[in-house]
């Protein structure tokens, strides 16, 4: 009795276990408005017009890496600022990264206006207009990181998590309005952008900082430094879970192309739901580095969890295939039911590699990098070579997952503790 007692009292008083419970909430909150956002562009676009936006916001993870990295950098920056109760600095730091993006994101965005055109056609469009959408979605998400990451950083989880649902309302909002008014997939994206804007001026306003700042020298150069890795990593995990819908919509009809969307949506639910886990880690991990405490432990406390969470949603998807998809997307989506349990157990590893790549970039160390490459280049070289079907990727998408998560469980094993 007294070791469950300490268990229990070890879980309830544990910060990855108080702060994930937290951005859970949030996340699932924010998840439920993010799946019904889908939904109804499920069922308001169709399975050929879901599949083009499905492909865009797949497409739009990718190439928002490099804002991601950034958002890595500067939540690491900020959560040993915020270890130390530096809050002026960090005022500071946040004020000056701003900025320095805003020209930055800019300008990436001018270039991807220039591309548009070629990635219209790789993805078979008959008008480059919702590609150019999707670019005002990628310049927002340069601010967006900027905020995410400070709220992150930070530790104001109760504010991450209200800026995800307050991003998730808006968006089917603006989804729903949009759709109806006929823009198609076009509408779908734009609401993106919308709701981004209200979203980063909500969490400018809630970093609870003071509004004087105290000037400090940045160290930019281990900032890249520290970048350099962070983006090839970013681009290879979020590479990892995109690039098969990106490929699939290249490949295969429009039709079967939405299809996979939705299966991939669903399978996504995983990590989704596990993905607060990740998030909270990183800062806390990153923190306790930084003050010499120990940290191994919390990775194998966050490793269980998401593998007991991953578990129980694989099971139902193996149980109750045909009702998750009829109740979410009606009888049309159907086709897609057998697959479901096998594209839950792709999303399991996934999530598995998630908390593993976590890990090892809130503590600097990117010696995984060429593992999560390797992984992406195997994901990429199979489905290029098997994509006559939704089963054919998806043995692809199990086979890449199940060698991705042994390679860095075999690289995790050999580290010194």
């Amino acid at each position: 009795m007294f070791n469950i007692a300490a268990k229990i009292k070890f879980i309830r008083e544990n910060k990855i276990t108080k702060y994930s419970f937290i951005v859970f909430v949030g996340s699932f909150i924010a998840g439920i408005g993010g799946y019904l956002y889908n939904v109804l562009m499920g069922r308001m676009l169709g399975p050929a017009e879901y599949g083009i936006f499905a492909s865009l916001v797949s497409l739009l993870y990718i190439i928002s890496v490099p804002a991601g990295t950034l958002s890595r950098v500067v939540s690491r920056s900020i959560a040993e600022l915020h270890a130390h109760e530096k809050f002026e600095e960090a005022r500071y730091f946040i004020d000056k990264i701003n900025w320095l993006f805003l020209k930055i994101g800019l300008a990436l965005f001018v270039l991807f206006l220039l591309i548009s055109p070629a990635l219209a056609g790789f993805l078979r469009l008959e008008s480059a207009l919702p590609v150019i959408i999707l670019g005002t979605v990628f310049f927002g998400s340069f601010i967006g990181a900027i905020t995410g990451a400070a709220l992150n950083g930070l530790q104001r989880f109760y504010h991450l998590s209200a800026n995800a649902i307050l991003g998730s309302v808006l968006k089917i909002i603006f989804g729903a309005l949009f759709v109806w008014l006929g823009w198609g997939a076009s509408g779908a994206v734009g609401a993106l952008t919308a709701s981004g804007i209200f979203a980063i001026i909500h969490a400018y306003f809630s970093f609870g900082l003071p509004e004087k700042s105290r000037e400090i020298k940045i160290d930019w150069k281990r900032m890249i430094a520290y970048a350099r890795p962070v983006f090839w990593a970013t681009l290879a995990i979020t590479a990892l879970y995109n690039i098969d819908v990106v490929m699939v919509k290249h490949y295969l009809d429009p039709e079967t192309a939405g299809y996979y969307g939705i299966l991939s949506l669903l399978g996504k639910i995983v990590l989704f739901i596990t993905g607060a886990i990740p998030t909270v880690l990183f800062p806390i991990v990153a923190g306790r580095q930084s003050r010499n405490e120990e940290h191994f432990h919390l990775l194998k406390y966050s490793f269980l969890l998401v593998l007991a969470v991953s578990l129980a949603i694989t099971a139902f998807y193996f149980l109750a295939p045909d009702f998750i998809v009829s109740l979410l997307f009606g009888a049309s989506y159907l086709p897609i039911a057998p697959f479901l349990g096998y594209f839950g157990i792709v999303m399991t590893l996934f999530s598995l590699i998630n908390v593993l790549a976590t890990y090892n970039l809130s503590l600097n160390s990117m010696k995984f990098v060429p593992i999560l490459l390797a992984g992406v280049a195997l994901e990429i070289g199979l489905i290029y070579f098997f994509h006559q079907n939704i089963l054919q990727v998806t043995q692809c998408m199990m086979a890449a997952m199940f060698l991705t998560f042994a390679g860095l469980a075999v690289f995790q094993y050999r580290q010194p503790r």
